[in-house]
């Protein structure tokens, strides 16, 4: 019997001992909420600190902001971490507004601590907080414009812009009247002939040298694109859109004469060879053709006799 009394008695003491402990952790904290200013107009921001003073650290805080407004018209703007000060005390900022008039009752913050394994609530003290309208701007009456008396330094601008308008007036009749009348010279551009153009494009491909570096294709499409545009040119048929034997087949029912249809006929054949069935002519060949393309566009370019005598008759 008195062996179970003196179980109980230590099971009893180990119990206060136990309360006794938890009590002394956490019996040195405080939190303590404090805001900028009491007051403040609408749209203000204001910032509420919080400080938890005898804490070790901060992993243990949990906290709710939502818990200390009760009107619901707060709003929150931003909060900043926890942020320590010392090594025991730890301060929280938040920023709020607010865009109604009246006062405002921030109730006790609630921070929960877990320290060794043990939790415990501990609350802030209450907060009191009075948001004003701006005060309302009383209007005057409108007063009248204050006159000043007329000085002649006044319409001395006027004066001034009157004097340099007409000396620019004066000057512009005066230069006008001595400028130089300009003789009109009319200068006619006679348009090149389809002959004068086809010989400016050959001179062009003979310097570029196609042949000679073994580019034959480039060479040959250049040659007959000329000569093609040249007989279009010259004897107003579709040269360009047609074929060997189509242009060989037109150029029957021109005046050109006969001795140049063949020499016709052998420049685009050879070329339709050396293209499409890639034949590879003798190297004296490719000058033959140049020289046959210059010879035929010499032939049959149109005669200017007429033209001439009439400019002389002038």
């Amino acid at each position: 019997m008195l062996k179970g009394r003196f179980l109980k008695n230590r099971l009893w003491f180990f119990l206060c001992g136990f309360i006794l402990c938890a009590g002394s952790l956490f019996s040195q904290v405080r939190v303590q909420a404090s805001l900028d200013s009491t007051a403040m107009l609408i749209g203000d921001q204001v910032q509420l600190h919080l400080r938890v003073k005898g804490a070790s650290d901060t992993t243990g805080f949990q906290f709710e902001k939502s818990l200390i407004d009760t009107s619901a018209k707060v709003e929150w703007l931003k909060e900043t971490a926890w942020q320590p000060l010392t090594e025991s005390l730890f301060q929280k900022d938040l920023t709020f507004t607010v865009f109604d008039s009246g006062y405002y009752f921030f109730q006790p913050a609630l921070l929960v601590i877990d320290k060794n394994g043990l939790r415990d609530s501990f609350y802030s003290n209450e907060l009191l907080l009075a948001v004003n309208n701006p005060d309302t701007v009383r209007l005057e009456g409108i007063k009248p414009i204050i006159e000043e008396p007329v000085l002649f330094s006044d319409y001395l601008p006027y004066f001034y812009g009157f004097g340099l308008t007409l000396i620019i007036a004066l000057a512009v009749f005066y230069f006008s009247r001595r400028k130089k009348k300009v003789k009109k010279v009319e200068v006619k551009i006679t348009p090149k002939t389809p002959h004068e153009i086809a010989l400016e494009k050959l001179e062009t491909l003979k310097a570029a040298k196609y042949w000679q570096r073994g580019e034959l294709k480039m060479y040959y499409s250049e040659l007959t694109f000329i000569l093609r545009e040249y007989l279009e040119n010259r004897y107003h048929f579709p040269a360009l859109e047609s074929t060997t034997d189509e242009i060989l087949r037109d150029l029957k029912k021109t005046d050109m004469e006969g001795e140049m249809l063949p020499v016709a006929r052998d420049i685009f054949q050879t070329a339709d060879l050396v293209k499409f069935a890639k034949a590879q002519p003798p190297a004296e060949k490719h000058q033959d053709v140049m020289e046959d393309t210059f010879r035929l566009v010499l032939a049959t370019k149109v005669r200017e006799e007429f033209s001439e005598s009439q400019d002389l008759q002038k």
